[in-house]
């Protein structure tokens, strides 16, 4: 019995840490983690990027279609490197986080949500997350305009513009606070709340 209550110690501590079997030590699993990140972090910058290129420089719009797929195939990279780090490490909220702006960036907004959600009840003090749901909410508003349905989309407009006044309410220097702010507007003027 002495000797089953150290291995019981360590395996408890291995799955409260968050790391998958495999895993020696939680420095290991977290390493991991930020490494897979810090990957996911930096494909997603170049592809916003390459985002900016299609849509604001001329030069590149004869480029689109190729550039969409190279912004497509980025996209999907980052994706599989965060989905990896959550395996490792599924109750670190930056991870979630993360995968909320790369999933509204692959266009899938009701995933985002999903993440940005849960990146929220592991971390609610946890700014960013509020402007990602924001964002979240209002395509998926902007997608039920576009299908006829003005009551889904003022209902994820209300949940968008909540969103954002808790990031405003958190961040009152923030440089974002001018777009968030004329995000709200236009969405308040979309459902006649002006």
């Amino acid at each position: 019995m002495k000797k089953l209550f150290p291995v019981t110690i360590i395996i408890c501590a291995i799955l409260a840490s968050g790391c998958q079997q495999g895993y020696k030590t939680a420095d290991e699993c977290n390493s991991d983690a930020v490494s897979l990140l810090g990957k996911a972090e930096g494909v997603m910058a170049s592809a916003e990027q390459i985002r900016f290129w299609i849509n604001n420089t001329p030069g590149h719009r004869s480029e689109k279609e190729k550039l969409e797929k190279k912004l497509s195939a980025m996209l999907d990279l980052a994706a599989g490197y965060l989905y990896d780090a959550n395996k490792i490490e599924p109750t670190w909220y930056k991870i979630t986080a993360a995968l909320a702006r790369c999933e509204n960036a692959r266009g899938n907004p009701e995933t985002a949500v999903k993440f940005a959600l849960d990146a929220i009840k592991i971390n609610p003090s946890y700014h960013v997350v509020y402007q990602t749901l924001g964002t979240s909410y209002m395509i998926l508003g902007s997608q039920s305009d576009k299908q006829g349905d003005p009551s889904k989309r003022n209902s994820y407009y209300h949940k968008s513009i909540a969103a954002y006044e808790q990031f405003i309410k958190m961040r009152k220097d923030d440089l974002r606070l001018t777009t968030l702010r004329i995000n709200i507007i236009l969405m308040k003027k979309a459902m006649g709340e002006d």
